[in-house]
């Protein structure tokens, strides 16, 4: 793990992960698995969504079997991409990203790339194709 990865992620320890856990009545619920961000079989992220008026209100996520690296950019991506309209997330990129964290980071930005990859590919597969209700809450988008 390098520098960078550690001090962050003791910092959003410290801090609690303000951006994890689920939203309840979340609007889109984007999982891993089908957007190609599983590495290895083990880095499984789930994020939840709140999206009104096609701005992001809220943006949470959830990690399983994930390394620090990942929550990190999960904690970030939810960070950047809070408060933008939906079509302005194609506007996070890598260099968003190091500039948000004040330093490069080759393991952060590959996991944050994959975090940013699901993000951006579960809200194009929402928009341009049909979806799953996700039971008890015909408003959530399930994208798998």
């Amino acid at each position: 793990m390098d520098k960078l990865i550690k001090e962050q992620f003791v910092k959003i320890s410290q801090e609690g992960f303000k951006n994890s856990g689920k939203i309840k009545n979340a609007t889109c619920v984007i999982e891993s698995g089908a957007e190609g961000t599983c590495v290895g079989g083990r880095d499984y992220l789930f994020l939840y969504l709140k999206i009104e008026n096609n701005k992001i209100i809220d943006i949470r996520y959830e990690c399983n079997y994930c390394d620090p690296a990942m929550f990190v950019a999960a904690e970030c991506l939810c960070n950047l991409a809070r408060g933008l309209k939906v079509d302005e997330c194609c506007k996070i990129n890598n260099k968003t990203f190091s500039n948000y964290l004040g330093d490069y980071s080759e393991m952060a930005t590959e996991h944050f790339s994959r975090a940013l990859k699901l993000l951006l590919g579960g809200i194009k597969k929402g928009m341009n194709d049909s979806h799953k209700q996700v039971e008890n809450n015909k408003n959530q988008m399930l994208i798998t």
